[in-house]
């Protein structure tokens, strides 16, 4: 019971004593108090994006490595020029890799410090800039690596 209580993080979740009724406004939460306009003691997202959000991050990684393993699989039979502009088009996903942790880490920062300046920072290039090319360059890419694979490219290396 008591490793319960440790646990829970908001005041609706604790039980009350059977003597004492609940009164409307006591089981809200400080964030209902102090103005939430819709008034429920709930968060502004569902529970289930706890576990979306590292889903997303982890396929996000995980494309950027199979690009990696067919540019490794291919690099051989790739002339100079497109070995080049290969890394080039890789060039925002690999920002992207970058930019998520760093905007995790530094989380809420106050403002105007080091911390709020570089997660400010990498929240503009994930979420406005970096996406679109990011999609791009990797798709070209990988037709680029596996016409490669195929033999399509005419250059041996």
């Amino acid at each position: 019971m008591i490793a319960r209580h440790a646990f829970s993080c908001h005041l609706s979740d604790r039980k009350r004593p059977a003597q004492a009724p609940l009164r409307r406004d006591e089981g809200k939460s400080v964030r209902a108090a102090a103005g939430n306009l819709a008034g429920i003691d709930k968060d502004s997202y569902s529970a289930a994006m706890n576990r979306i959000v590292p889903l997303v991050l982890g396929g996000i990684v995980l494309a950027f490595c199979v690009v990696v393993y067919f540019a490794c699989r291919s690099w051989r039979r790739m002339s100079r020029g497109r070995r080049i502009a290969s890394v080039l088009l890789l060039v925002p996903h690999f920002l992207l890799v970058v930019c998520l942790p760093v905007s995790i880490l530094c989380g809420r920062a106050p403002q105007g410090s080091p911390s709020f300046n570089a997660a400010f920072f990498c929240d503009v290039l994930a979420l406005f800039i970096l996406p679109v090319p990011a999609l791009v360059g990797t798709s070209v890419a990988v037709a680029m690596f596996m016409t490669a694979r195929t033999g399509s490219s005419g250059h041996p290396g």
